[in-house]
């Protein structure tokens, strides 16, 4: 799973390099040469999320194992003090039977307690690789999802210049504004003059007509 998570990892860092490697024109030179490496990208961070997501289960399940050797411990110590007890009590009735398996018992349970002790430290020993590996893992995915921002950023800025040249090429090769005298000769046209007029008469209109309504609403002065 490692190995798989690391090739994944290796693979990204190698299509990021790629990428920011590349000349801006070439970059710049189509949307579909760019938009491929961030979906590709974006395609090794959801699997890697998902890879991550897995194997958080072996972590879990050895945190459960080794909770269930601890538990055995917890049991092998207490059945081993209760058959030190009736050794006691058997050497007392002097029954050689009882004797020999009390005996037999306790050499069980204090042989069980050794191999579980050492179970549980090799199972903690391991737990913690697995947490830690766990962890960079994750730290893996989160500098991965930089590397995307970083890229989107990247992507963003070359866009950006593309429109912007864009734009000041054209204003390059326009035609240019009509000059001050070839506006003014245009209003100078008469018929343009016309408009003009005609566009002041209408305003001058509307005005006056305004002042009639105003002066028709005003109610009559009172005759003293």
């Amino acid at each position: 799973m490692t190995n798989v998570f690391q090739r994944l990892a290796e693979t990204f860092e190698h299509d990021v390099r790629q990428l920011f490697n590349r000349p801006s024109t070439q970059a710049s030179s189509s949307n579909r040469t760019e938009s491929h490496p961030i979906k590709a990208l974006n395609q090794y961070i959801r699997e890697a999320e998902q890879r991550t997501e897995h194997t958080k289960r072996w972590v879990d399940r050895q945190a459960e194992l080794k909770a269930k050797l601890e538990k055995e411990h917890q049991e092998a110590q207490k059945m081993l003090v209760k058959r030190k007890e009736q050794f006691e009590l058997a050497l007392l009735t002097n029954e050689q039977d009882l004797i020999d398996y009390a005996k037999m018992e306790i050499d069980t349970y204090e042989n069980r307690l050794h191999v579980v002790d050492a179970s549980i430290q090799r199972a903690a020993e391991e737990l913690i690789v697995l947490e830690r590996k766990h962890e960079e893992m994750k730290h893996k995915v989160k500098d991965m999802k930089v590397r995307q921002l970083q890229l989107m950023s990247k992507e963003n800025v070359v866009k950006a210049h593309r429109d912007m040249d864009q734009v000041i090429d054209e204003s390059l090769h326009a035609r240019p504004l009509a000059s001050h005298e070839e506006m003014e000769r245009y209003f100078d046209q008469p018929s343009v003059t016309q408009d003009v007029s005609e566009d002041l008469a209408t305003s001058l209109e509307e005005r006056l007509e305004q002042l009639s309504k105003k002066e028709e609403t005003k109610p009559e002065s009172r005759v003293e």
